[in-house]
């Protein structure tokens, strides 16, 4: 957490904070795991922030090299650059057709997006309390729930064990690179009613690709640095697989096949956009193989030549999209081997 990376001091769970009252949370989860380090709010998450052009003088802390965490909204290309969300952690938008949760957890690193109509809509507010070292969310209502992030369900609360939330497919790449795709798109503003560095890079050394130090203390897979990003794909009960970003920046672009449920897919990755983007190969009967060409990723069956992003831009196929893996997320390495602990790495040397 923002606050949290920054020194504060723990509370004992149980004594008071987010829902510590009455003898503390009724949870599905071990509460000697959760840790109370802010009270509610103190992270204020936004609500339908001002999105604006990249050229708009409320737009100039974001640069081209900076992370970004992009959606097609209600068909409009947005994106909110990890520099602000970082300060935030979570962002409510309401589109026409659907309410969704921007998070990100500047402790794990993790960015995912939830649909929030099992939550009859409400927003999602930053708790204050940390699962192993992991952003908690609380809906707003009268009885709130609390939903560990990268557990994608309420885990404490009246809702623990009934509501989960689906998650929305979103792409975290370089905003440059974001660019190139969607020249169009708008950017959150750096207005936001908070007084905020937007324009700083917070946590620089926290991230620091070797550095082992943790808000929580816990044992650290090494079999690769803990503050690697990864893209991890879950996959039932056998751990789900991850695809380290050092791994892959030996690579200028890929095209990886890959499972999820038994259900074939393809990892697309681009060296220069920082971007590891996964989508299901399905479509019109055909499981489709790629290939990396000069042209851009081109499938086997009609030769069709595909963008990052999943959009089909020449070719018998041209204006067709892949559909994305939408349970697939950027994590640190150490969050996703401590979520799942049995995951498979990938490595081009397979």
């Amino acid at each position: 957490m923002a606050g949290a990376a920054c020194g504060a001091s723990p509370a004992e769970p149980g004594s008071g904070g987010a829902a510590g009252e009455e003898g503390g949370l009724a949870c599905l989860i071990p509460q000697d795991e959760l840790m109370f380090i802010l009270r509610p709010d103190a992270i204020p998450a936004l609500s339908n922030p001002e999105f604006v052009s990249p050229a708009d003088e409320t737009a100039t802390y974001v640069q081209g090299e900076d992370r970004v965490i992009a959606l097609v909204l209600d068909g409009e290309p947005v994106a909110i650059p990890l520099k602000l969300i970082h300060w935030h952690e979570n962002v409510n938008l309401d589109g026409d057709d659907q309410k969704v949760a921007i998070s990100y957890c500047p402790l794990t690193g993790t960015t995912l997006a939830f649909d929030r109509a099992p939550i009859g809509g409400a927003e999602l507010g930053v708790s204050g309390i940390l699962f192993r070292n992991n952003l908690v969310l609380f809906d707003r209502s009268p009885s709130p729930s609390f939903f560990p992030q990268m557990m994608r369900s309420a885990q404490c609360g009246p809702l623990a064990g009934s509501a989960e939330l689906p998650m929305v497919a979103t792409w975290e790449m370089r905003w440059d690179a974001w660019l190139r795709l969607h020249p169009g798109s708008l950017v959150a503003s750096g207005v936001t009613g908070f007084a905020r560095p937007y324009h700083l890079r917070a946590n620089e050394e926290y991230e620091r690709i070797d550095n082992p130090d943790l808000q929580f203390s816990i044992p650290i897979d090494p079999r690769r640095p803990p503050k690697e990003r990864v893209l991890g794909i879950p996959r039932g009960a056998d751990g789900g697989i991850a695809f380290p970003f050092e791994e892959l920046k030996r690579h200028e672009r890929l095209a990886i096949g890959v499972l999820q449920d038994g259900a074939a897919g393809v990892v697309l990755w681009d060296r220069d956009g920082e971007a590891a983007l996964p989508f299901f190969t399905r479509l019109d009967e055909m499981d489709l193989r790629f290939t990396v060409e000069p042209e851009g990723f081109v499938d086997d069956a009609t030769g069709s030549v595909w963008r990052l992003d999943g959009l089909a831009v020449a070719g018998p196929l041209a204006g067709r999209r892949l559909t994305p893996m939408p349970k697939a997320y950027v994590a640190f390495w150490f969050a996703w081997a401590d979520f799942h602990p049995e995951t498979g790495l990938w490595s081009s040397e397979r």
